[in-house]
C-alpha cells in the first residue's frame, strides 16, 4: 500500500504541474516558480533559508528558480536588514501581479479539490502529507 500512495503522489504532483501550465491565460511559470510565487505573496518578503525550508529544494535548484524569477522581474533579492549573512527576497509589483495569477490558478484547483473531498477527508490528507513528508526527511531524505 505504501509504494502504491508514494506513485499516487508523484502522479498527483505531475498533475499539479499540468494543471497550471494548462491555466489560460498562460502563466509563463514552472511548477517551482508558481510555488515559490505563492509562498512569497503569502509570506511577504522572506530570507532564501525559509522558502528552502518551506519547498526542501536541493540549494543549486532553488538557486536557478530564483534567478529565473529575478530574469522575469518578478524579484528581487536584498539585504536582510536584521542579518548581513542572509538575503531577503521580496516580489516585485510585477511578481506581486503574477503571484496573483498563480494563487487564482491554485485557488481553482483547490477548489476543485473541497468538491471532490469533504472537509475530514482534506484535513486527513494534510496529515497523512504531512507525516509523508517527516517519515522522508528521517529516512534521509534531509538537505
Amino acid at each position: 500500500m505504501s509504494i502504491d500512495l508514494i506513485l499516487q503522489l508523484h502522479r498527483a504532483t505531475h498533475r499539479v504541474g499540468l494543471f497550471l501550465a494548462a491555466w489560460k491565460p498562460a502563466l509563463g511559470v514552472s511548477q517551482a516558480e508558481a510555488h515559490i510565487l505563492a509562498f512569497l505573496s503569502q509570506a511577504g518578503p522572506s530570507p532564501i533559508g525559509a522558502v528552502h525550508r518551506a519547498f526542501a529544494h536541493k540549494r543549486s535548484t532553488l538557486t536557478g528558480v530564483l534567478d529565473r524569477l529575478e530574469t522575469k522581474g518578478w524579484l528581487n533579492r536584498e539585504p536582510h536588514p536584521e542579518d548581513r549573512r542572509s538575503t531577503l527576497l521580496r516580489l516585485t509589483p510585477k511578481g506581486l501581479k503574477q503571484a496573483a495569477r498563480v494563487k487564482e490558478a491554485m485557488g481553482a484547483l483547490g477548489q476543485a479539490l473541497a468538491e471532490e473531498l469533504s472537509p475530514h477527508a482534506l484535513a486527513a490528507t494534510a496529515r497523512c502529507l504531512e507525516a509523508l513528508e517527516h517519515a522522508a526527511e528521517r529516512a534521509g531524505g534531509g538537505d
